[in-house]
């Protein structure tokens, strides 16, 4: 598997930020779903850098995956 680029650890951080701060701020209600398709359409990055910080969010207990 090839390492991340740069850029793609830069964009992933970002889109964690950005999130993290929606839902810490109320902006992004609990419940709320993150769609990838919708979110990688907003910030204009590949399914895979959302798929990855969104992973990054559950880390920090921000959100639960859930299949489909």
């Amino acid at each position: 598997m090839p390492k991340p680029s740069s850029n793609a650890k830069n964009q992933r951080q970002r889109i964690v930020d950005t999130l993290r701060g929606q839902i810490l701020s109320g902006d992004i209600k609990p419940g709320e779903a993150l769609r990838q398709i919708p979110l990688s359409q907003e910030f204009g990055v590949a399914q895979g850098v959302i798929r990855e910080a969104l992973r990054g969010l559950e880390q920090l207990g921000l959100v639960n995956a859930v299949d489909n």
